[in-house]
């Protein structure tokens, strides 16, 4: 099951999305929300980028979504780009054939990059930005288990045109290169309970 909704960037009541989104995240949904553009809406609908952390189930996700999206005759010609912030010298490359393994699997074409920032350590919002500025459709993993996911999202999204902020269910493989933290690994273990609700 999938969950699509506006990215609500203005809302007065944070605190209530952030528990709606963990309660999905609960229930093991699949989570769409769209920061559209008002002004700019898909531009030419020529350019697609992910933003991929290195682990989790949403870099499948992100491409089934690239995959039907690109189905349509408006996105068919879009170029796909991969982004990858790499703080770790030593994994470029192995970022480099896991994700070549990935696209060939599944006959995606698209450009990978992977951002060396073990010297630098810029501000991945920073890097983000620069890259994706001119794309017309951009997708963003959200990470529910974080207490500031909705601040994160929202100082990529306000510099961003329209974008998708996405988080995986557990109905896709997990890749990891980059090793969770341990309370992350430790909440996922929580969430494999089904919430209940009293009335």
């Amino acid at each position: 099951n999938t969950i699509l909704m506006g990215w609500p960037a203005n809302t007065r009541k944070p605190e209530a999305f952030a528990h709606l989104v963990k309660t999905f995240t609960k229930l093991d949904y699949n989570q769409v929300y769209l920061s559209y553009d008002k002004n700019e809406g898909f531009r030419k609908k020529k350019s697609i980028d992910i933003w991929w952390s290195g682990q989790g189930r949403n870099i499948n996700f992100a491409l089934s979504l690239v995959r039907f999206i690109s189905s349509s005759d408006h996105w068919r010609q879009a170029r796909l780009r991969i982004f990858v912030i790499n703080s770790r010298s030593e994994m470029t490359e192995k970022f480099y054939e896991l994700l070549g393994q990935i696209l060939d699997n599944q006959r995606i074409s698209a450009e990978v990059k992977v951002i060396n920032n073990s010297v630098e350590q810029l501000p991945e919002h920073d890097i983000i930005r620069n890259e994706s500025l001119n794309a017309d459709l951009t997708i963003l993993e959200m990470n529910p288990r974080k207490e500031d996911f909705f601040t994160r999202v929202n100082q990529l999204t306000e510099s961003l045109s329209s974008c998708l902020v996405i988080h995986s269910s557990g109905f896709f493989d997990e890749i990891n290169l980059v090793t969770k933290p341990v309370y992350e690994r430790v909440k996922e273990k929580e969430e494999t309970e089904k919430p209940r609700f009293e009335i």
